[in-house]
């Protein structure tokens, strides 16, 4: 050991006085294992020598310690250049720094830091620090700096830092000069740090130290006193002389003692643990338990306690060894340390590596050669790595592998669904149509095996088959026989006469004309007028007349005027006898055919197809995020692609993370509606059905159907057409032109009332958001309701009437023909010629009444662009639910509809 200041006796018991102002190397070892610097500063009174004002302690892969003097008594501890925190709380149990540095305070002035076999003693003394070493024996013969070379010889101890030794004896001077100012640090050595304690601590830059050979006092009372305190101790008088301070020397004096007391409990060598580290190699789950024990060289009596134990651990002591047991049930990071301490407070720490095995479901731990551990490590906590069982994976195993789910997709069919399992996948059977082992389908030609049952023509198609016809019939609802086109009702090019014929039409022409033999559909005279007549086109001889008149006539596409001359033009389009699968365009003559957006005109330039624009543009919807484009009639959709097992949550396509778990998706959140289309909607009554069932599933098939149903009832024929508001043919209702009203569906009682309104497909109407009137979508529900049931797999009623007016005038149609029965008795003859005329008039009164107040709601449907109400009234064209065209009627000041039908006469009010 060794201590000292200003007079040090150095590690081989050598005693020596050096007084340098600075900071110096106290001591160093081999590699800087272990190196002790002071910061040396003028000593109060005379300022002729100096003291140990600060002190740095730096031990290999520890923050260095730094004890500074504050001004006035007490001392500030740092820890890697920052004041500790837990400096406050420093007595007489150890506190660990950095698992490496055990510290205690047996005094209110005295601080011990150990580590190993090394310690020091601080202790605040009169304004000055006195500092005591010990040194663990490894460390014997490799020690530099102002505590010399510890070799047991003093012979040695002048090394200076260049590895020179100064031959003893040395004068003072020599001792000052030549060697310790040759330990002043380098600003490359210097570990000090300033801090607010080094207020009042200096170096004159004209400090001259005096010397032990030399000090005087500056009179002989003031040496008498000295003398009487100190006796004979050379120290203790010489610092009176520095300082000029009797209280000086009298706390070296007292120190003298102290120190060699310090000494004795410093030389007492620290316990040791019977291993230098431990591991616990924990197993998440299981139990372990571990037996630390320790020696201490001296026999003191020995106790050792753990530090930091996590939740559930528990330690059991027994004689001068302890046992650890703890069965984890989780994997969170934690640090213990275990502190051994004998009888004189010498302690020592020791901080085991914990490698926690987390794995899951079968996984097994090992340590990665490249690493060592797993890259999850925090201060010694070792996640260790896991081989996880078949069909595990993730850090701990703690993930179900989805084999259905690679860097290609999945390993199924894109229109298989794949499922998953432990060992790995499993392909669904190949879609209808298809055959295979699901992994891999190919598609089955209906038409080659002649499975298909076309009456006609058979085209195939991935997965299946479609029927067509040939020219002059058309596909039957059943989707398989083929029905005959009368094109002499939905549309022909005959100039006169129409007569179908099965598969076709033919054309022939009316008195004195024959068929054009260059244009069946023609017809020309068979006379022709000669010489000049006033015919706008054509002029033929009637020869029927016996004055063989000449008489006008027109080319095909034009109708002869009232003036019997001139020609008009037909409108084929308003007079629905063009042939146009989707709109018509009027021209001189004759007219064109167009198809709306999302179809294209084929070859027959009257046909409209649908574009498939998942073919078409196969970017339209974003796989990356999962997305699969679905083609729908003259649109599409974009949505979560099933054929990977993907499903919307929260509102991104996601694989269920638990495969055996069944996600259902909640049904998208209807958007706003207007007024106009919430009182043109249907409600529907499902029986024993709760709103909560209601999810995404049910509302696309429940939408779908209702699409469907409105197709096929708006197509059937050109009444249904102008009922539904349809400005042309071939329009097809989706799944998107059908939208749920808010809040909806709503639970009553057992059952849920859910409610929809339809927009027109593309190209029907001029203005967005334009609802189906509420009469057409009622009578399209109600007719096909229990399509829609089977559809849907749904108890269902249409509980939604639309209002079709005051039925009185029907009623009394049919009074007088009871009251003929019951009264006349007529015959029967008679009474069947009484119905058909009650039949006729009925008919010809137009069968149902306009229907007023309907129409103002629904009014928008055909096309019309709403005017601004007078205060007055005002009148509108309409149309009753018969087709028939109306004039309507608003009066607001007295509240009351009219509507006066074109055809017929008739006023209703």
């Amino acid at each position: 050991w060794g201590f000292g200041d200003p007079h040090y006796d150095n590690m081989d018991r050598m005693n020596y006085t050096f007084n340098g102002c600075g900071k110096y190397m106290f001591l160093d070892t081999e590699n800087s294992a272990i190196q002790i610097q002071v910061k040396f500063t003028q000593a109060t009174g005379a300022g002729l020598g100096t003291v140990i004002s600060a002190i740095i302690l730096k031990i290999a892969d520890v923050s260095p310690i730094q004890i500074n003097l504050k001004l006035g008594g007490g001392m500030l501890f740092l820890v890697n250049k920052v004041e500790f925190a837990g400096a406050s709380s420093f007595g007489t149990s150890p506190t660990l720094i950095e698992d490496r540095v055990s510290v205690i305070k047996p005094q209110d002035n005295l601080l011990r830091i150990t580590s190993g076999g090394t310690g020091i003693t601080v202790r605040d003394e009169k304004n000055h620090l006195i500092v005591t070493i010990v040194l663990d024996d490894a460390l014997f013969g490799k020690t530099k700096g102002l505590m010399g070379n510890w070799s047991g010889n003093t012979n040695d101890d002048w090394l200076l830092p260049n590895g020179t030794i100064l031959p003893p004896p040395l004068t003072d001077e020599q001792i000052h000069f030549d060697f310790g100012e040759k330990w002043n640090l380098s600003a490359s050595d210097d570990l000090f740090v300033n801090t607010s304690a080094d207020v009042g601590f200096f170096c004159d830059v004209n400090y001259m130290p005096i010397f032990v050979n030399n000090f005087t006092f500056p009179n002989a009372s003031f040496e008498a006193s000295a003398r009487e305190i100190c006796g004979g101790n050379t120290e203790c008088l010489f610092d009176i002389a520095a300082t000029l301070s009797e209280e000086f020397g009298q706390a070296t004096l007292n120190n003298s003692a102290a120190i060699k007391s310090d000494n004795e409990v410093i030389e007492n060598l620290p316990p040791e643990f019977d291993v230098e580290e431990a591991v616990f190699n924990l197993t998440l789950g299981s139990l372990f338990e571990y037996t630390l024990s320790a020696t201490d060289a001296n026999g003191d009596t020995l106790s050792i306690r753990a530090a930091g134990l996590p939740a559930g651990a528990n330690t059991a002591s027994s004689g001068n060894s302890l046992t650890f047991s703890w069965q984890p049930d989780n994997a969170n990071s934690f640090k213990v340390s275990f502190i051994v301490t004998d009888s004189k407070n010498a302690s020592t720490s020791l901080v085991p590596t914990i490698n926690m095995c987390a794995c899951q479901n079968g996984g097994t731990c090992f340590i990665a050669e490249s690493t060592g551990i797993n890259a999850l490590t925090v201060q010694g906590y070792n996640i260790l790595e896991c081989r996880c069982a078949i069909g595990y994976e993730g850090n701990v195993c703690q993930d179900v592998k989805n084999f259905c789910v690679t860097q290609s997709g999945s390993p199924c069919h894109p229109q298989v669904n794949c499922t998953n399992s432990p060992t790995g996948y499993i392909c669904g059977p190949c879609p209808t149509g298809f055959g295979g082992d699901g992994q891999n389908c190919s598609d089955i030609n209906e038409c080659e095996k002649n499975t298909h049952n076309c009456q006609m023509l058979c085209v195939n198609n991935a997965g299946s088959f479609e029927c067509q016809c040939n020219s002059g019939y058309q596909l039957n609802p059943d989707k398989r026989n083929c029905d005959d086109i009368d094109e002499c009702v939905t549309g022909h090019e005959c100039l006169h006469t129409c007569t179908n014929t099965v598969g076709s039409y033919t054309c022939s022409c009316l008195e004195n004309f024959e068929v054009d033999s260059t244009d069946s559909r023609n017809c020309i005279p068979k006379t022709p007028c000669t010489g000049s007549n006033d015919c706008q086109q054509v002029c033929y001889v009637d020869e029927s007349t016996q004055a063989k008149a000449e008489v006008c006539s027109c080319n095909r596409g034009y109708r002869l005027h009232e003036d019997g001359r001139r020609c008009t033009d037909i409108d084929e389009c308003a007079d629905s006898t063009h042939r146009c699968s989707q709109t018509c365009t009027n021209t001189q003559g004759s007219y064109t055919c167009s198809c709306v957006n999302g179809y294209t005109l084929q070859s027959d330039t009257i046909s409209c197809e649908d574009n498939n624009e998942c073919i078409d543009n196969p970017g339209s919807c974003d796989s990356n995020v999962g997305e699969k484009c679905y083609n729908l009639p003259g649109i599409f959709k974009c949505d979560c692609n099933d054929n990977q097992g993907l499903v919307r949550i929260n509102g991104t396509c996601q694989v269920p993370t638990n495969s055996t778990a069944q996600v259902v998706e909640p049904a998208p959140t209807p958007p706003d509606a207007t007024q106009a289309q919430i009182s043109n909607a249907v409600q529907f009554r499902v029986y024993g059905f709760q709103s909560s069932q209601y999810v995404k599933q049910t509302h696309s098939t429940f939408k779908q159907a209702l699409a469907s149903a409105l197709t096929r009832y708006c197509n059937a024929n050109e009444e249904r057409r102008t009922e539904c508001g349809l400005s042309g043919r071939g329009f097809t209702f989706t799944e998107l032109n059908i939208h749920r009203i808010p809040n909806h569906p709503q639970d009553d009682g057992n059952d849920a009332l859910v409610s929809f309104y339809a927009l027109y497909p593309n190209g029907t109407q001029n203005s967005d958001g334009v609802p189906v009137p509420l009469g057409a979508l009622f009578n399209a529900w109600s007719e096909q309701l229990s399509t829609i049931k089977k559809d849907t797999n749904l108890d269902l009623m249409v509980t939604t009437e639309a209002e079709t007016g005051s039925n009185t005038k029907s009623d009394d149609l049919d009074w007088p023909l009871v009251l003929g029965v019951s009264i006349a008795g007529i015959l029967l003859l008679v009474l069947g010629v009484c119905v058909l005329v009650l039949a006729c008039a009925k008919r010809n009164t137009g069968g149902f009444p306009p229907q007023h107040d309907f129409y103002e709601r629904s009014r928008w449907s055909f096309g019309e662009q709403p005017s601004q109400y007078s205060i007055t009234g005002e009148s509108h064209p309409g149309f009753d639910e018969d087709g028939l065209p109306v004039e309507v009627g608003t009066n607001y000041g007295s509240g009351t509809y009219g509507v006066q039908e074109r055809q017929g006469s008739a006023y209703y009010n």
